[in-house]
C-alpha cells in the first residue's frame, strides 16, 4: 500500500518545471483586525482599536500565487492602477517570483475585509470595471511560452470574448490544454476548451444540463461544491470526491486553491482521481486560514500524509526519496528529528520506553527497516508483518522501507538532530 503514498509524494514535488500562464483580474485583499475595548461615550457605538493589517491576492492573483507556490514558472497577465492598492499588488507578485505583464487600469480593485475580536464584520469593496486593449493583449497571448493556459474570469474586464478566442488560438496551436473559471460562463462561447472549472452556487445551467447528459463535446468539467467535495466528468468518465469535513474559518480563494492544483495536473500522466484528491485536500487547508491564503508545499505534503495515515496507518512506510519529502516539510515548519537505524524487537519494553522518552523531547521520530530483513531476533520476520505492527506503535511518525540504501545513505538524506543506532 506503500506505493499510492510514494508515487502521492512524488507527483507534488515534480511540480517545479510546469509552465503555467494565468490571466484574469487581480484584487488586493486587505485583513484589518481589531478590538473593541470601550464605547464611545457620544454616540454609544464601539470603539474599535486596530490592531494589525495584512494583504493578500485575490481574485486571479491568488491562482497565480497558489500555481507559483508549486513551479517556478507561473507567468500572469493581468491589469491594475498605479495607485497605492496596485504598488502593494505588484510587491505581493515580486515576493511571489511571479513574472507579470501588467495593463493599465483606472483603478486597483479592492477587498477590505474588518475582523473585531478575530470575527469578521464587514467587507468594503473598491470595484473597477476596466476594458482591456485587445491588441495588446493578444500580442502577449501569442509570444507566450506556457504549457497550459489558465483563464480566470471574475468580472471586471480583464476576460471577455476576444480574449478567451486568443487563448483559444494558442491552445490549439501550441497543443497545450486551455483552463476556464468564471462566474458568467453562460455568457462566453466555450467551444474549443479543454476543461471548465465551476462552482455549483455560480448560475451555470448548461455546465450542469451538459454534465448531466454527459457530455457530447469534448470540453471536461469539475464543479466544486464546497463541502460536498468535487465532482467532475473528464474524458466522459464522473469522478465524485468527497472531502474531510473541516470547520472553515475563511472560505475566501479555496476555489482559486482548487484551481491551482488542477492547472498543474490536468493532462499531465496524472490519473484523475489523484489530481482530484489532492485539489480537495489543498482547498481543506485553505479553508482553515483567516486570511486569502497562498498554498505551500510543505502544507499540501504534510496534510496529505497525515490523511493518508489516518486512513490506514501503514501508510507512514514510505521508500526513501518519499521520507527525503516528508522530513524536508518537518524541517520547514521547525520539526527536530530522531532517526533509529532499525528495530531489532518491536515488542521489547525496555526499547519502547527509550522511544517514548525520545518522544517527549523531539517532535519527530523516523525509523528504518530493511526490506530484506530476516535476523533470527525478529519476532516477527515478515516485512509486511513488520510494518503494519510498527506503524500501529504511535510513538513513530514514519517508518523508511530500505532496499539497497545503506545506513550512511539514509543519515546523509535525513540529516536528523538525534540519531540513535541499534
Amino acid at each position: 500500500m506503500r506505493e499510492k503514498i510514494n508515487y502521492l509524494l512524488k507527483t507534488i514535488n515534480n511540480l517545479c518545471n510546469k509552465r503555467v500562464m494565468v490571466i484574469g483580474d487581480v484584487f488586493l485583499d486587505e485583513y484589518d483586525f481589531g478590538e473593541v475595548n470601550t464605547v464611545s461615550t457620544g454616540i454609544k457605538v464601539p470603539i474599535v482599536e486596530a490592531k494589525i493589517s495584512r494583504n493578500s491576492l485575490g481574485g486571479a492573483g491568488n491562482v497565480a500565487a497558489n500555481i507559483s507556490a508549486l513551479t517556478s514558472n507561473a507567468s500572469f497577465l493581468t491589469q491594475y492602477a498605479n495607485d497605492d492598492s496596485g504598488k502593494k499588488i505588484e510587491q505581493l507578485l515580486i515576493q511571489y517570483n511571479i513574472s507579470t505583464r501588467c495593463f493599465p487600469a483606472n483603478r486597483s480593485i479592492v477587498k477590505k475585509r474588518i475582523y473585531i475580536d478575530h470575527q469578521q464584520v464587514m467587507r468594503l469593496d473598491q470595484n473597477e470595471y476596466t476594458y482591456i486593449n485587445h491588441k495588446m493583449i493578444r500580442d502577449e497571448i501569442r509570444k507566450s511560452k506556457c504549457d497550459v493556459i489558465v483563464v480566470a474570469d471574475y468580472s471586471f474586464g480583464m476576460v471577455d470574448q476576444f480574449v478567451l478566442d486568443c487563448c483559444k488560438e494558442k491552445s490549439l496551436c501550441d497543443h497545450i490544454p486551455l483552463i476556464f473559471s468564471s462566474r458568467k460562463v453562460e455568457e462566453f462561447d466555450t467551444s474549443d476548451i479543454s476543461l471548465i472549472v465551476v462552482n455549483e452556487r455560480d448560475d451555470s445551467k448548461s455546465i450542469k444540463y451538459n454534465f448531466n447528459l454527459q457530455n457530447d463535446t469534448n470540453t471536461d468539467i469539475i464543479i466544486t461544491r464546497g463541502p460536498l467535495g468535487i465532482k467532475a466528468l473528464v474524458n466522459h468518465k464522473i469522478y465524485d470526491v468527497s472531502t474531510v469535513k473541516d470547520l472553515p474559518v475563511n472560505v475566501s480563494g479555496a476555489g482559486d486553491t482548487v484551481l491551482a492544483i488542477v492547472s498543474l495536473l490536468y493532462q499531465s500522466g496524472i490519473d484523475v482521481e489523484t489530481y482530484l484528491c489532492l485539489a480537495n485536500i489543498a482547498a481543506g487547508i485553505a479553508i482553515k486560514n483567516e486570511l486569502t491564503y497562498r498554498l505551500r508545499q510543505e502544507d499540501l505534503i504534510s496534510r496529505l500524509f497525515e490523511l493518508e495515515c489516518m486512513h490506514a496507518k501503514y501508510h507512514k512506510c514510505v521508500d526513501l526519496d518519499s521520507a527525503n519529502i516528508i522530513v524536508n516539510t518537518w524541517k520547514k515548519q521547525g520539526k527536530n528529528i530522531v532517526l533509529i537505524d532499525k528495530c531489532l524487537n518491536p515488542l521489547d519494553s525496555e526499547w519502547l520506553m527509550m522511544l517514548e522518552k525520545n518522544k517527549k523531547n523531539n517532535d519527530k521520530i523516523i525509523l528504518t527497516i530493511r526490506a530484506n530483513e530476516s535476523e533470527n531476533r525478529l519476532l516477527i520476520n515478515k516485512l509486511s508483518n513488520q510494518t503494519i505492527l510498527l506503524s500501529f506503535i504511535g510513538l513513530f511518525d514514519l517508518i523508511v522501507i530500505l532496499g539497497s540504501e545503506g545506513a550512511n545513505d539514509v543519515v546523509e538524506v535525513v540529516k536528523p538532530d538525534i540519531h540513535i543506532q541499534s
